[in-house]
């Protein structure tokens, strides 16, 4: 401990690490896209009437002539971020964090959620390859 930062000392980072899977990341992955992506998804001419949401709100970020398909899926990343969804380089660099420090038990008697944080080598991590 002679060499961590004083964040890690003190705490504040593993506090930092709980905030972060408590409150900030906590939208699966299957999550956003059953739901936001889902109720986005243009229609398929073909099959007009195979799950029609176009009066879903969503359907208002598929691509069209106000939205055209680049910014919609800009847009949509933009949402993505803001949610919280458990993917991508910061949730992993939060998730191998998380499992390096493994549970951080607190005064409200919690760890880091169950089943969130798996080994290592990614079984069971969410967004590993296990």
């Amino acid at each position: 401990l002679k060499h961590a930062s004083s964040a890690v000392r003190t705490g504040e980072f593993q506090g930092y690490l709980k905030d972060m899977v408590r409150n900030r990341y906590i939208v699966p992955e299957h999550t956003f896209l059953a739901t936001v992506l889902f109720g986005a998804k243009e229609l398929t001419p073909a099959r007009p009437n195979l799950c029609d949401n176009s009066t879903s709100a969503l359907s208002l970020l598929r691509p069209s002539s106000i939205l055209p398909g680049p910014f919609s899926t800009q847009v949509k990343r933009l949402i993505w971020d803001y949610a919280g969804v458990m993917s991508g380089p910061q949730w992993e660099a939060i998730n191998k964090a998380a499992i390096a420090f493994g549970p951080l038990d607190d005064d409200e008697g919690g760890g880091f959620m169950p089943g969130f944080f798996g080994s290592e080598e990614g079984e069971g991590a969410v967004g590993g390859d296990g």
